[in-house]
C-alpha cells in the first residue's frame, strides 16, 4: 500500500487478521520429559505453531463443552 496514512494500514490488517478463523494447541500434557527444556516452554512453543485447518468452523471447543 502506498500513499495511505501508517494507522489506516495497521487497522486494516488488524482487522483483516481478526476476521481469520485459526487453531492453536490449547493443552498440552507431558509425560516424561528426558530434555532440558522446561514443560511449560515446550507447550508455550507448541502453541505458537500455526494450524491449518479446512473446518476449523465445525470444531467444538473445550470452552464451549
Amino acid at each position: 500500500m502506498e500513499g495511505v496514512d501508517l494507522s489506516f494500514a495497521n487497522s486494516l490488517r488488524r482487522t483483516l487478521l481478526a476476521e481469520v478463523p485459526t487453531m492453536a494447541i490449547d493443552l498440552v500434557e507431558v509425560q516424561a520429559n528426558t530434555s532440558s527444556l522446561a514443560d511449560e516452554f515446550i507447550a508455550h512453543r507448541l502453541g505458537l505453531i500455526p494450524l491449518n485447518s479446512k473446518n476449523v468452523n465445525d470444531v467444538s471447543y473445550t470452552r464451549e463443552c
